[in-house]
């Protein structure tokens, strides 16, 4: 049995004709608007009212089924700044399109096109989004020189800062490009790449490049692009990194094959690193060790699958504000947690059955006055029994999964609580008032087990609580009762 209480204002519009839907004949427009939303309107064709919106600079026709004539009104809208088509059935652009002279960002990602007119090189767009392009197509799969002719085009837009072009499986991307453009973020992530692009080592202007979840083993060096900053290569197998394969990085999220070695002393030369995410299948102490001792990152995410007391060290880093870390086997105590005083956020995911974390890790914890988000998923766990959590009063935001709790009126000692999550949580005992009583929080998800049953609505009891607390009306709870 499931009782599921939703609080938040509900707003149902029913509509008679499905034809007038898709003629879009039933879409309210304020001709005034600056800003128009008809995203997921399973709208076929434009209503012809769009056209004397003249004012309007931001556009939103996500999830609808537009094809090529939605350009006649859109071109229209000679002020239009941000244009999203993402996820309709396009299978040509105009090349009179060139002429939106004001458009910044345009997102034409999942739909049916082949190709992109070479007048695309003219125009101002500085954030374009080409994600999964073709995927909407019932003919045959773009093929990979019509994909490189694309990404031919795009680069040669002058104006062109950030490029996302992911979820491709473009394979390897070989081309010759002798240009200087601006781009300054680049998104290749899901595209089958096994080695990283060299074309983009002409960009000298690039800051952020994104490779997740490809098929990269080697990265090759990357220090002559002097502005990178920010590398996300996760999800692939790299097995080689040499040093001064980067400049100065400040970010690095990176997944290594068991055998890598991680030069990661000479990347931070430059003393600039804040945000590192190492996915390793055996964390060593002394791999960590290596890491403790960049005191200047700020962010910070293990995730392995073997070997213990990784953490031993870490109290040098008493810069970090975030940690989270992922593991299967390795057992998170440090006692010296508490010497992390800036540390502001962490978060703890384990897949170890039966694995609980001991309660002076807790303790240590509630010494960390900075500490304000806290997330501890024993997912696999078999209902241990809740940690001393109430202790660590100055917590915000509160996410735990796999425990066992008796009731709910411990939660009430976590005064300055504004974000609240159980899931996956066995209670003893749960009444309607223990609910209401957690009327202060601004947002709660309760997922609980129980054999309790919750009869009644509690929304109105809640509504009055906060009015009469002056507090803001507009909250949201989420109650999911199920029985064991």
């Amino acid at each position: 049995m499931i009782i599921l209480y939703i609080f938040f204002p509900l707003f149902l519009t029913s509509i008679d004709h499905k034809s007038n839907i898709e003629e879009g004949l039933n879409v309210e427009i304020d001709s005034n608007a600056k800003i128009i939303d008809l995203k997921n309107k399973k709208i076929k064709k434009l209503p012809n009212k769009l056209k004397t919106c003249s004012e309007v600079k931001i556009l939103d026709l996500e999830e609808n089924r537009l094809t090529n004539e939605c350009f006649d009104i859109i071109m229209e809208l000679k002020q239009l700044k941000r244009l999203t088509l993402v996820d309709n059935m396009i299978n040509k652009i105009p090349y009179t399109f060139c002429y939106m002279n004001d458009l910044s960002f345009l997102d034409l990602g999942y739909n049916c096109f082949k190709k992109i007119p070479k007048s695309f090189k003219t125009m101002n767009i500085k954030f374009l989004k080409l994600d999964g392009i073709s995927r909407n197509s019932r003919d045959k799969e773009i093929s990979y020189s019509e994909k490189i002719d694309i990404l031919k085009i795009v680069f040669s837009m002058k104006n062109l800062i950030t490029l996302s072009f992911r979820n491709n499986r473009t394979g390897n991307i070989e081309m010759d490009l002798n240009i200087n453009n601006n781009v300054r973020n680049l998104d290749l992530r899901n595209n089958n790449i096994s080695e990283v692009p060299s074309f983009i080592l002409n960009f000298k202007r690039l800051k952020y490049i994104d490779l997740t979840n490809n098929k990269i083993m080697t990265i090759i060096p990357l220090n002559s692009l002097k502005e990178l900053k920010h590398v996300r290569i996760e999800d692939n197998i790299i097995s080689n990194i040499l040093p001064g394969t980067f400049h100065s990085l400040e970010e690095l999220r990176i997944s290594l094959a068991p055998e890598t070695s991680f030069p990661l002393l000479n990347i931070n030369k430059k003393q600039a690193l804040k945000t590192l995410k190492v996915v390793k299948t055996e964390i060593l102490p002394e791999f960590a060790q290596e890491i403790f001792k960049v005191h200047t990152i700020q962010s910070l995410t293990l995730s392995s699958c073997e070997y213990g007391n990784m953490m031993k060290g870490i109290e040098q880093m008493t810069d970090l504000q975030k940690l989270e870390i992922y593991w299967k086997n390795e057992k998170i105590f440090s006692s010296t947690f508490s010497c992390l005083e800036n540390l502001q956020s962490l978060s703890i995911f384990s897949l170890k059955p039966y694995y609980d974390i001991k309660p002076s890790f807790y303790d240590n914890l509630k010494n960390i006055t900075t500490l304000k988000n806290l997330e501890i998923d024993l997912q696999s766990s078999s209902y241990l029994r809740i940690p001393p959590i109430f202790n660590i009063i100055g917590l915000e935001r509160l996410i735990i999964a796999g425990y066992k709790i008796d009731d709910l009126k411990d939660f009430l000692k976590l005064k300055n609580l504004k974000y609240l999550e159980i899931r996956k949580i066995k209670i003893t005992t749960i009444t309607k008032e223990d609910i209401i009583n957690l009327y202060k929080i601004d947002t709660t998800y309760l997922l609980l087990i129980s054999n309790e049953k919750i009869e009644g609505n509690i929304k109105e009891e809640i509504r009055k609580r906060r009015e009469t607390d002056g507090l803001k009306e507009k909250n949201k709870m989420v109650v999911i009762i199920s029985k064991y």
